[in-house]
């Protein structure tokens, strides 16, 4: 979708960039071969011509910052394909303690390699050089809780740049039924987790660390199954998010080659 995307080129709205599909202009291809265009006059085509091969040369640099800077968080989805092999999917767990202050318990990534924990009194502070691998992160409300609490913890400026997705803002800004926390939206879209987490929240999973700390070894093999299953299902949601978008387009106009 990124290369039917034009909403980042300077003065091309989402009215706008409508009107282009309209005109066959679905690529950046298209737009670099018009020669003209009827509600664009000839300096601007220029200059947008100009800005689609930035945006080239930008794609080849793996400049991801430079199109989120340039989209509206609901719209980040559209990077999502492009992008995909170099992010993860990544959630937090907590102690429950003073909101933003709570001590980590246990953080869950899952990528193209599965699902990886790195928990608090073991392996944690291993997450601070493993998540430099990754050029972009993929979270629900990480920008509003995750992050800030890592960048508290490891005392880190990593997540101040790197290039970040927030499903929260992607699935309300899509459709308003998609409003709410994640599992909210999970069961809309037909995503369920195993009967033994299945009714678990977050509160459950500060009681599972505390009952892990007093000896029940078995509470933090439950925790970690329920936080595989918060990344895991993000990453679905964000695969299901991304069709769901591009079919959106598709019923404004845009028409993709494979269709054509």
């Amino acid at each position: 979708m990124l290369f039917n995307t034009f909403i980042h080129l300077n003065g091309i709205g989402e009215k706008n960039e409508i009107l282009l599909y309209n005109e066959g202009i679905c690529y950046w291809d298209d737009l670099l071969k018009a020669e003209k265009v009827p509600f664009l006059g000839e300096k601007e085509l220029l200059r947008l011509k100009e800005e689609v091969r930035e945006s080239y040369t930008k794609f080849a640099e793996k400049d991801i910052n430079y199109f989120l800077h340039r989209l509206s968080k609901k719209n980040a989805w559209r990077i999502y394909k492009e992008f995909r092999k170099y992010a993860c999917f990544l959630d937090i767990e907590t102690d429950g303690h003073c909101g933003m202050d709570s001590d980590i318990t246990l953080i869950g990534i899952y990528d193209q390699n599965g699902y990886r924990a790195y928990i608090n009194g073991k392996n944690l502070m291993s997450f601070e050089d493993d998540i430099l691998k990754y050029d972009m992160i993929i979270t629900f409300n990480g920008g509003l809780f995750d992050f800030p609490v890592i960048t508290r913890y490891f005392r880190t400026r990593y997540f101040k740049d790197i290039a970040h997705i927030d499903m929260r803002f992607v699935c309300s800004g899509l459709d308003n039924n998609f409003r709410g926390g994640l599992k909210s939206i999970e069961r809309k879209i037909g995503l369920y987790r195993p009967k033994e987490i299945a009714n678990l929240d977050g509160y459950d999973a500060v009681k599972l660390w505390k009952r892990y700390r007093c000896g029940e070894k078995g509470c933090l093999d439950l925790l970690m199954e329920y936080n595989k299953y918060d990344v895991l299902n993000l990453s679905r949601l964000t695969d299901y998010m991304y069709e769901y978008g591009v079919n959106i387009m598709k019923d404004k106009g845009l028409k993709l080659k494979e269709e054509e």
